[in-house]
């Protein structure tokens, strides 16, 4: 089960390690990754460091800081 979550369900028919190396073949995995979930994310975290880096996210945090909830 924990695998179907993190593997996906094609993750059973991926062949075992050979016994006799006991190797796990790591390309054979990225080679089965979603990459368009993966440069989804990837561009997200590149947008929000570029805009940290540009400073919009410090004055957005300072303008938002000013408006706070009454009680």
């Amino acid at each position: 089960m924990e695998v179907e979550l993190f593997a996906g369900t094609e993750a059973h028919d991926s062949p075992t390690p050979d016994p006799e190396s006991g190797r796990f073949d790591v390309f054979e995995k990225v080679g089965r990754l979603e990459w368009d979930t993966l440069l989804f994310f990837y561009g997200a975290m590149m947008g929000i460091g570029g805009l940290g880096f540009i400073g919009y996210l410090d004055t957005a945090s300072q303008l938002l800081g000013k408006y706070q909830p009454r009680r």
